[in-house]
C-alpha cells in the first residue's frame, strides 16, 4: 500500500493491531519495509471497529487526509490516485458493484456524491479518503463510522466513485477461498 499511495516524506503507514504483542503484526513496526517505517496503533481489549480505530490512530495519522483500507479485501483499485484526494467533505469512498451474495448495497452514488438513503445499489469497497474530522470528537471507544458517514452524506459532505475492476471481499473462511481459486492465489 505505501508503495502504490506514494507515501513520500510522511510518517508512513499505521496498521491496526487486534492481537498481542506476539502476533505477526508486531514485527512489522520494527521493519522498514518500502523504506519508510510501519507505525502500530494498538487495540487492547479488542476491535474498536473502523470508526474507533481511526480515532485511537489519529496521533499517528496526522492533521490532514487519510488513505483507510480494510484488510479483508483484495482489490486491483489503482490507490496511486487517491495520494492527491483531499475531499472537499468528510470522506471520499470507492464503491462497487454489490455481489450477489449481499441482499442490498450500501449507498447509492449520484453526480459524484454518495446517499445513505433510496436506491443502496453500490458496495463499499473498503477503501476511502478520510479527513481527521469525521472521527476527531468521538470517544475513543469502539464505534462504526456509518452513522458519522450517513450523517455526513445527509449534509452533502461525502463523496465517491465507482470501481469497475476486480474487488473481492475476503472476510470470511469461504470467501477467501473463493478468491484464491479465481484469482489463482496460492499461500
Amino acid at each position: 500500500i505505501a508503495e502504490d499511495v506514494g507515501v513520500d516524506g510522511k510518517k508512513g503507514p499505521v496498521a491496526q493491531q487486534r492481537q498481542g504483542p506476539a502476533h505477526p503484526a508486531a514485527s512489522l513496526e520494527a521493519r522498514s519495509h518500502w523504506g519508510i517505517p510501519v507505525h502500530l496503533s494498538h487495540e487492547p481489549g479488542g476491535p474498536l471497529e473502523t470508526g474507533g480505530g481511526m480515532r485511537r490512530a489519529l496521533p499517528l495519522l496526522g492533521h490532514g487526509p487519510f488513505l483507510a483500507i480494510n484488510a479483508d479485501i483484495l482489490c486491483d483499485y489503482p490507490l496511486a490516485t487517491l495520494r492527491a484526494c483531499h475531499p472537499a467533505g468528510l470522506a471520499h469512498l470507492v464503491m462497487v458493484t454489490t455481489p450477489a451474495w449481499k441482499a442490498t448495497g450500501d449507498f447509492e452514488l449520484r453526480d459524484g456524491a454518495l446517499i445513505g438513503r433510496g436506491n443502496r445499489s453500490l458496495t463499499f469497497a473498503g477503501i476511502g479518503v478520510y479527513r481527521p474530522e469525521l472521527v476527531r470528537d468521538c470517544a475513543d471507544l469502539r464505534f462504526s463510522t456509518v452513522p458519522l458517514l450517513e450523517a455526513a452524506m445527509a449534509r452533502g459532505e461525502v463523496t465517491g466513485e465507482q470501481h469497475a475492476g476486480a474487488w473481492q471481499d475476503i472476510g470470511t473462511p469461504q470467501r477467501l477461498d473463493d478468491a484464491r481459486k479465481i484469482y489463482s492465489i496460492n499461500y
